[in-house]
């Protein structure tokens, strides 16, 4: 990753973490996030996924709470992967509003009806005595 997309992820974990809980504990409004279009998935360093996920997408502009994928955070030491059930749960329903959206969304849609797990490649494993704060 480099510095200005790290920057930029780190900004986005922070609006995300910190100034919208705040925000909606406070009963104010928050401002909408709008997700960027990333269509050079080949430019981004790390393993290649067999379903590109964005938190930024999900957490960030959609607003889904963490727990409602990683329900286990609370009481694990790592957060987990969801299952593609949660996954297909809600994407019979949303389609996604950009192709490259829809692209990874058909993938998601088929392994639901091909009955198949998408093999994930682990990015990193905390240690046993981590835990997961939030």
């Amino acid at each position: 990753m480099t510095s200005s997309n790290g920057r930029v992820a780190v900004g986005i974990a922070l609006v995300v973490c910190i100034a919208i809980p705040a925000a909606a504990q406070n009963g104010q409004s928050v401002p909408k996030y709008i997700a960027p279009v990333n269509v050079d998935t080949a430019s981004l360093q790390g393993p290649r996924q067999p379903i590109f996920f964005r938190h930024d997408v999900h957490a960030g502009q959609s607003l889904i709470p963490c727990l409602y994928c990683h329900f286990s955070a609370t009481i694990a030491s790592e957060p987990g992967i969801p299952s593609l059930q949660t996954c297909a749960g809600c994407h019979f329903v949303v389609a996604g509003t950009q192709p490259t959206f829809q692209t990874e969304i058909k993938k998601v849609r088929q392994a639901w009806a091909d009955k198949t797990t998408p093999q994930w490649v682990r990015v990193h494993t905390l240690p046993a005595f981590v835990h997961f704060p939030h």
